[in-house]
């Protein structure tokens, strides 16, 4: 297997899932696999890389994502129609992450100055149904612009996990996102019921997206979309690589506070007030 495989530096990579789909253990398969795709992990580690702080290190971070591109190349299923690239860089992102955690990347202060501002932004949402701009967010936080600014440079570092942000709270330790909300949903949607609020957590979530002011919607759809990096969102929109970061992590939180509403006005079914109603 291994003459054959190094005859073939050119083999197509449908064929390599096939190998690999008709046995697990093709170390041959899986190294190749491996090799095709280490890029996806540069290329995660480029855009995480932007918004932490200097004395992470990059090459633990590097090493995380080489284990969660080979658990995306372990579990993946060619035949669910699933893009490889889009299912491993989930799984490359969240191994990062979850180092970026263990090694104390999200300081308490950034924490809750993301806090700060996801309150401001769901008391005055609650007040005036409808999203601040800068100027009423500032006075809704009690500072000045510049002020909000620099809380928003520090909120950005739990910002950087973007839907993936905690959704447990700013002093909660268990990572619950809002993207891993809807997914889990969606693997779990054996139910009726459960299919239903699957579908309407995404529908908040595009909702949330229309709602955005133009620049931050811009920001996330360049950032996760595209998959740009910060600095090249920044040249693209002719503003510092700061005011893109200031953007993306006003953005989320706006985001979530929108879907969190959301959820707090859906008026539930007879069936999840009644589970064993009929």
């Amino acid at each position: 297997m291994e003459h054959i495989l190094q005859q073939e530096p050119g083999m197509a990579e449908a064929d390599l899932w096939e190998r690999l789909r008709s046995d697990r253990e093709n170390r041959e398969a899986r190294e190749q696999l491996v090799e095709r795709h280490l890029s996806l992990v540069k290329a995660e580690l480029g855009r995480l890389s932007a918004q932490i702080p200097s004395h992470i290190d990059r090459q633990e971070l590097y090493a995380e994502g080489v284990v969660g591109l080979l658990a995306a190349i372990s579990h993946y299923d060619p035949l669910q129609g699933v893009e490889f690239t889009s299912y491993a860089r989930r799984r490359i992102w969240g191994a990062m992450l979850d180092r970026l955690r263990s090694l104390g990347g999200v300081p308490r202060s950034s924490r809750q100055a993301a806090r700060r501002i996801a309150q401001a932004l769901q008391r005055f949402n609650n007040r005036e149904n409808r999203q601040p701009d800068e100027a009423e967010l500032a006075a809704e936080v009690g500072v000045p612009i510049e002020a909000l600014h620099e809380l928003e440079r520090q909120a950005s570092l739990v910002q950087c996990l973007s839907l993936d942000c905690d959704n447990t709270g700013p002093d909660q330790e268990t990572p619950g996102s809002l993207a891993e909300q809807i997914e889990d949903r969606d693997r779990n949607a054996a139910q009726p019921l459960d299919r239903l609020i699957a579908q309407e957590l995404r529908a908040h979530l595009v909702d949330g997206l229309k709602a955005l002011p133009d620049r931050e919607r811009a920001v996330l759809v360049l950032y996760y979309h595209q998959n740009l990096m910060l600095k090249e969102i920044a040249a693209a929109m002719q503003v510092s690589e700061s005011r893109v970061s200031q953007l993306h992590s006003r953005a989320l939180l706006r985001l979530k506070a929108f879907i969190e509403k959301a959820e707090r006005q859906r008026v539930p079914t007879n069936e999840e007030l009644d589970p064993s109603a009929p």
